[in-house]
């Protein structure tokens, strides 16, 4: 799965990320039992604060869109 934040975009960078996990769990790219990246790999891959990441995942995981351990 490759996710690709614009930073100089309209959308905030946590509402970005939540986007395409989203479109990738409906699509099937993540399935369950997929691991995602950990908070700090995506952030240092995204270059982007570790607590943008962690609000995405927090978020995601409020919807039941994911399940962290």
């Amino acid at each position: 799965m490759e996710i690709i934040v614009d930073i100089d975009g309209d959308s905030p960078l946590f509402a970005q990320l939540i986007e395409q996990i989203k479109k990738a769990v409906l699509t099937g790219i993540i399935g369950p039992g997929d691991p995602l990246p950990s908070i700090r790999q995506l952030a240092n891959d995204l270059d982007v604060n570790n607590k943008t990441v962690a609000k995405a995942y927090q978020l995601l995981e409020r919807d039941e869109v994911i399940q962290t351990k």
